[in-house]
Order: C-alpha cells, then sequence, then structure tokens
C-alpha cells in the first residue's frame, strides 16, 4: 500500500471500525499521535490511552471523513478534511474541520499530527449534546 492508500483507509476506518479500532489497526507501535491540543503520544499505549479519554468526554466513537485536499511527498501525506463525529447510539454529531501531517513506515502511521481550531472545545460546542 502507499503511504497515500495506507492514509485514506486509516479514515475510511473510522466510519467502519471506529477510532479505537482504525487507531489499533494503523498505528506503528511506536507510532506518535501529536494533537495541536494535547502533548504527543508515544507508543500505542500512551495513543489508545488518549483516544480512550477523548471517547469517555466526547463520546462519538466514529467519524465520516471528506478529504478536502491531500499531498504526498514520498512517506508524507497532508491532508486537509472535514470529519463529522458521531454516536449512533444517541444521533449525536459534531463537524470539525482539521490539517494534519502523517509520516509513514512500513505501511503503518509513525506519526499523526492534527491541527484545528480548538474554540469549539473551549467553549463547549463540541461537547455531547443532552
Amino acid at each position: 500500500m502507499t503511504p497515500e492508500e495506507s492514509v485514506r483507509a486509516f479514515y475510511d476506518a473510522w466510519d467502519t471500525l471506529g477510532f479505537d479500532g482504525a487507531f489499533r489497526q494503523w498505528f506503528h507501535p511506536d507510532g506518535v499521535w501529536q494533537n495541536n491540543a494535547d502533548a504527543p503520544r508515544v507508543g500505542i499505549d500512551a495513543i489508545m490511552d488518549g483516544i480512550a479519554a477523548y471517547l469517555s468526554v466526547f463520546q462519538r466513537p466514529f467519524a465520516r471523513v471528506e478529504i478536502v485536499n491531500l499531498a504526498v511527498n514520498g512517506d508524507v501525506v497532508l491532508t486537509e478534511r472535514v470529519e463529522r463525529c458521531e454516536n449512533r447510539d444517541t444521533g449525536d454529531t459534531y463537524v470539525g474541520q482539521h490539517m494534519s501531517a502523517f509520516t509513514l513506515r512500513d505501511g503503518k502511521i509513525e506519526r499523526f499530527a492534527d491541527y484545528f481550531d480548538i474554540t469549539d472545545y473551549r467553549n463547549g460546542a463540541a461537547l455531547p449534546k443532552k
């Protein structure tokens, strides 16, 4: 699989496997997840702890991703996307725009840096609707 195909498959897995399954399947064991709002998470255990923390607060385990732009340079993939995060049990959704940088190694994500406006997270607009 090319780096682009791997990133596209990772995003597709958010819709089919959910965040938990997608991150487990696509991250390199020594991978790094850098969410602009948090400290980097290094290694699959720390990454999965971050996913668990996200899910406990936001309660949207799936997302449908629309890739707006994608650029590839060797093992590096840059994406601009719109993600529609959803809780399929409650119908609650949240739509956000993100820019991301991926580095791939051996078909797995070695580094995923995600950049987005955190205003909705700070003011509570991204929290689940009761």
